[in-house]
């Protein structure tokens, strides 16, 4: 039986406006964290460029700085963690959990090492590939076949294990164990993992940054800000609702 996408956009429209203070209090979340950071890497610490042997300049750092590095990571983890505690609260909602906000940030700080373990499992093969593209691309050379072989593993790989985070955080097990019934769910049915990645990894991002690159102005840049906080949550919800059906019919 197919996943019904469709359906999982209703379903995850009718929960934000059925759980209105829940999904509001995610989206501040989500907002505060993105106008925080930008306001420290655009200002702070201003992201320098790199040129190419053309002469021309592209929006990539040269010489990253230690507080640059250090910014970025911290956004991610950041990210990740508000990420982790919004599934882990719906979760709880859905099962009808009570206090499902304090309860389910303990629990996330309790499975969050484990979280960002499966996450870098999950993507540093990937990212192998796209370095190693990016620096040919940078030196003026065409990416060697094995660079696209990796990204092509990676990306297999990345699809595969895109559920382990979430059924570590909602399930009581181990994380080889998160890692392994993800792969397995997976078996003859990488299509709807495949179709849900793209959507949430690749289509949603890109129209962001189309409408993103409209911005002149500081004022339409924060209001980018808080459109991306909304389809955090959104996406949030929507990672939930594809894994509970697919994991469902794994079971079935």
């Amino acid at each position: 039986m197919n996943i019904n996408f469709t359906q999982i956009f209703q379903d995850c429209w009718n929960f934000m406006r059925n759980q209105r203070t829940i999904t509001q209090q995610f989206i501040f979340f989500f907002f505060i964290n993105a106008l925080i950071f930008y306001f420290l890497l655009t200002t702070v610490v201003p992201m320098p460029e790199i040129s190419q042997a053309n002469g021309q300049s592209l929006p990539l750092p040269n010489n990253i700085s230690a507080e640059f590095l250090l910014l970025g990571i911290a956004q991610q983890l950041v990210s990740l963690f508000l990420s982790s505690w919004g599934i882990l609260t719906f979760h709880r909602i859905s099962i009808q959990q009570q206090n499902p906000l304090n309860q389910s940030a303990v629990l996330t700080l309790q499975r969050f090492v484990g979280v960002v373990m499966i996450s870098l499992i999950g993507f540093i093969p990937l990212m192998i590939g796209v370095v190693e593209s990016l620096f040919a691309i940078l030196q003026g050379q065409s990416p060697s076949m094995l660079s696209l072989v990796a990204i092509l593993l990676g990306f297999f790989i990345f699809v595969r294990l895109s559920l382990a985070s979430t059924e570590y955080l909602i399930n009581p097990v181990s994380i080889m164990q998160a890692l392994k019934n993800s792969w397995l769910s997976g078996v003859k049915r990488t299509a709807p993992l495949l179709i849900y990645c793209l959507l949430i990894y690749v289509v949603l991002p890109f129209v962001l940054r189309r409408i993103t690159a409209l911005s002149d102005n500081l004022i339409f840049d924060v209001l980018m800000l808080f459109l991306t906080a909304v389809v955090s949550v959104f996406s949030l919800l929507f990672t939930y609702r594809f894994y509970s059906l697919f994991m469902r019919k794994d079971q079935q």
